[in-house]
């Protein structure tokens, strides 16, 4: 009798062979593999998708602060921009330099005979606001801050004032800063045609003094208006030299503005006055008018008395050129009469200048005279400037290079002085 084999078919299912034993379990790994790899896909996709989804809410947060820095203007490429330890808004750091060579002679009674290399300004500055409508601005000099032959320099304050903003049409500012008289006196010093201001400006206007000053605006800035009431004394005195303040008001205005053909253009003019009573603790030091507040010895130039001051002004700009002017009268009444009871002088200045090679080159040219006494003769100073302005920045890097050609008070010779300037705003 024939024994079965264990191999054999049971059930009439047939035996697995060696090959089906290994493309079996290779077919299995197959089919294993399959599915992970379509889960890793479906994996990958969804990574894919979270990652984007990051990137788009990125983008939308980086575009929301752009705009928020721009909305409350701290955008750009203007000054560094800081966090305060207070609760200010916002707080600005900036400041600027400006280096200059001079050689010649002394075409008004500003400069000397001497060449000199000079640190003309050094200035830094800190300003702030609040929401509330509030502002601040605490400014230093370290340079030699004027045109004398100064032996030292010392940190002096320039602008140190509080302002309320609120309104365009009234704007308070409190603390030490530009008197609201004189065009040219009132433009920054960063932005003249030339390095140095006219004369007459010099001469007649009573630069930065502690004190009030309310200033607005009206009809998008067509008509405007500045009034204050000063110390007197100059700046960097905590002092009245008497009961009486110095007053100063302005009033401005826009005849037109709109475009002559391509061009932008717009014309300006001003009015405006001050009246002051000084007394010898002030010490008001007035050249060019013969003031002399002890009498006999050297003249010392210091005004004691009644003064009053007027002027008008107006600018024309059209597209490249720009043109400008300013007139002074006064009416000064020493106490001591001297060197006369009565004194009215006057003084004006005009400027062209234009743009040859767009934001770049700008050629200047300014006439300006001063008579200290409109009742003598051959007592005036007359003055020619020409300028040239190269501007690798705009204002924040540029090169001045100016020639004056004048007459000191009553010398009868022209002389000439070369000064030329490097200016860095930061």
């Amino acid at each position: 009798m024939r024994q079965t084999n264990s191999r054999a078919s049971i059930d009439g299912l047939k035996a697995p062979t060696k090959l089906q034993w290994l493309v079996n379990p290779i077919t299995a790994l197959a089919l294993l593999g399959s599915f992970a790899l379509m889960g890793a896909d479906a994996a990958t996709e969804q990574r894919l998708k979270n990652i984007e989804l990051q990137l788009d809410a990125l983008q939308k947060e980086n575009t929301s602060l752009k705009a928020r820095l721009q909305a409350e203007g701290l955008g750009g490429t203007g000054p560094a921009i800081v966090k305060g330890a207070g609760k200010e808004n916002k707080i600005q750091l900036g400041g600027m330099l400006q280096a200059q060579y001079e050689a010649g002679n002394t075409p008004d009674t500003r400069f000397s005979n001497a060449d000199r290399f000079l640190v003309r300004r050094a200035r830094l500055y800190a300003a702030g606001s609040f929401l509330e409508s509030f502002s601040w601005k605490l400014e230093g000099e370290f340079g030699n801050a004027n045109l004398k032959n100064n032996a030292s320099y010392k940190a002096l304050a320039t602008d140190t004032y509080i302002a309320w903003t609120r309104y365009d049409f009234a704007n308070v500012k409190l603390g030490q800063f530009k008197t609201t008289f004189g065009h040219e006196q009132l433009v920054s010093d960063s932005v003249l045609p030339f390095a140095e201001r006219s004369l007459v400006s010099d001469r007649f206007t009573i630069g930065r003094q502690v004190g009030v000053a309310v200033v607005g605006d009206f009809y998008n800035k067509r008509l405007g208006y500045m009034v204050g009431a000063f110390n007197g004394p100059a700046s960097n005195n905590g002092f009245n030299d008497n009961e009486k303040f110095t007053y100063t008001a302005r009033l401005t205005g826009v005849p037109w503005k709109g475009k002559v053909g391509k061009w932008d253009s717009q014309w300006s003019v001003a009015v405006d006055g001050y009246a002051s009573r000084d007394s010898l603790a002030g010490a008001i030091s007035l050249p060019d008018f013969k003031f002399d507040s002890v009498p006999g010895g050297a003249i010392d130039d210091i005004f004691v008395g009644d003064r009053r001051v007027w002027a008008v002004d107006s600018q024309f700009k059209l597209g490249p050129l720009d043109f400008m002017g300013e007139y002074f009268h006064g009416f000064f009444k020493p106490a001591n009469a001297l060197p006369f009871k009565r004194i009215n002088a006057e003084g004006f200045q005009v400027t062209a200048a234009a743009f040859v090679i767009p934001k770049k080159l700008q050629p200047a040219i300014r006439y300006e005279t001063l008579d200290p006494n409109v009742d003598l003769r051959g007592n005036s100073s007359d003055e020619w400037v020409f300028g040239l302005n190269y501007f690798i920045k705009d204002h924040d890097l540029k090169l001045q290079l100016d020639y004056h050609l004048g007459n000191s008070t009553g010398a009868k010779d022209n002389q000439g002085r070369l000064i030329a300037r490097a200016q860095l705003l930061f």
